[in-house]
């Protein structure tokens, strides 16, 4: 398994499978090393990236980093097969509502629902003031979405998509641990 923290670009190899962690990071806990604890816990076996746009030293003096975590962050999100949404409680994270509302419209158009290999999973604290309106967006483009309600269930439901999308070309290697 490897961790790819933003601005740091990589090589997604064809076999690994790849999961972004979006959600919040400014005037929030680190739940991302909640996430990665329990991935490493759970798919150590698996040729795994994570995709972490939360960065040890965020440079805020120089006036190109916000632009270069930006592009880091949209390239990712394009790449990633797994895709973990965290709405904390303490903060609104516009720039996610903005990322969730982009993949989500990947999967609605004009003529109805459309299809992504991308997989997409939602949680939302159940203090996030937004919460209401994240459940009724998943819904709206697919019935079957759930808005998990704890940082626990959203990881888990990653890891389980995370080891599907592993799955489907391969032989099962990885039993989820609860």
């Amino acid at each position: 398994m490897r961790i790819v923290e933003a601005v740091n670009h990589t090589l997604i190899r064809p076999y690994e499978v790849s999961v972004f962690l979006a959600g919040g990071i400014t005037d929030c806990p680190d739940w991302q090393a909640d996430a990665i604890n329990m991935f490493e816990k759970n798919c150590a076996k698996l040729p795994l990236v994570l995709l972490n746009p939360r960065r040890a030293n965020f440079p805020i003096h120089d006036k190109t980093a916000a632009q270069a975590q930006i592009v880091w962050e949209f390239d990712m999100l394009q790449r990633a097969d797994v895709i973990m949404f965290w709405f904390p409680g303490e903060t609104l994270c516009p720039i996610v509502l903005y990322e969730l509302g982009f993949q989500m419209g990947k999967r609605f158009g004009p003529d109805g629902p459309t299809y992504s290999d991308q997989r997409v999973v939602i949680g939302t604290h159940p203090d996030y003031k937004r919460k209401q309106d994240v459940e009724v967006q998943a819904q709206l483009v697919n019935h079957q979405y759930a808005v998990h309600s704890t940082l626990k269930a959203t990881i888990e439901a990653a890891i389980k998509q995370t080891v599907e999308v592993y799955n489907l070309t391969r032989e099962p290697l990885v039993k989820i641990e609860r």
